[in-house]
Order: structure tokens, then sequence, then C-alpha cells
């Protein structure tokens, strides 16, 4: 399992977990399903080494964006922002964020550096930014 799409999910179950929404499916970027509107969308971006301290540690930032995307042909603008609350809250949980549900990951933190709106026509979006900094080495032997 790629660093990518071990960040996503591990934060699609983790939000899936407390969310109790069945309205707004949490789904993964890297996946090939469709991605039904409205929906919590996790993305993952490209890690980078965490530490410069001149070898391989398995140590990486990897940021990543939560999407909450709504349309106001299905969701109301109240039922859109509850969902962004909730979501807020989950990761400002720092035993909810920095729990990890995967093998060989370990996340030393999680934390938010930014927050848009993407809004047109009868479409919503709410974009969370976070950075991870992780631990994380897929090719240790498993116990």
């Amino acid at each position: 399992m790629s660093i990518r799409r071990a960040i996503e999910y591990n934060m699609k179950t983790r939000i899936e977990g407390y969310l109790n929404n069945t309205k707004y499916p949490v789904i993964e970027s890297q996946r090939q399903e469709e991605r039904p509107i409205p929906c919590v969308l996790i993305v993952a971006g490209d890690a980078t080494p965490a530490f410069d301290i001149g070898e391989h540690t398995g140590n990486y930032e990897i940021p990543f964006n939560i999407v909450i995307i709504s349309s106001l042909d299905k969701s109301t603008v109240d039922e859109h922002d509850s969902v962004v609350q909730s979501v807020l809250a989950i990761m400002r949980d720092p035993k909810t964020r920095t729990k990890s549900l995967i093998k060989n990951l370990y996340l030393y933190a999680v934390h938010q550096n930014s927050t848009s709106e993407d809004n047109g026509d009868r479409r919503m979006g709410m974009i969370i930014g976070f950075t991870a900094v992780v631990n994380y080495s897929p090719d240790l032997p498993q116990a």
C-alpha cells in the first residue's frame, strides 16, 4: 500500500467511525469507485522526507485535504454546514486524528493548515487542509 493510500484509507476509516451520516459517504481519491455528491473526499498529496538527517528512515510529511462536497439539489446549506462542523470536530480531537488503523503507519502529528470554500452554481465545497508527520515502513517484515 502506498503512503498516499495509507493516509487516505486511515483518515477515511477514522471519519466514517465518527461521522454517522450515511448521506455523505467518505471516499478516497485513489479509489476507482464513482464519487457521488454529496460526499466527503480524502485527497493525499506527495510525501516528502520529514527530517533532513541524510538517510531514509521512513519519516515523512504528507499534505492531505478533506473536501466536503454538497449539491443544493440533494442537500441543504444546514446539512452541509453540519457535516463540515462534524468533520472539524473529529479532526480537532488529538486522539482521533493521530490514531492509526494501518499496520506500520505511525502518525506523530496532524496539523490543520488551511480552510477554504469552493462554491458555485448549485454546488457547495469546503476544503480543509492538513499536514501529517508520519513514519511509514510498509516493507517491514510482518510479525
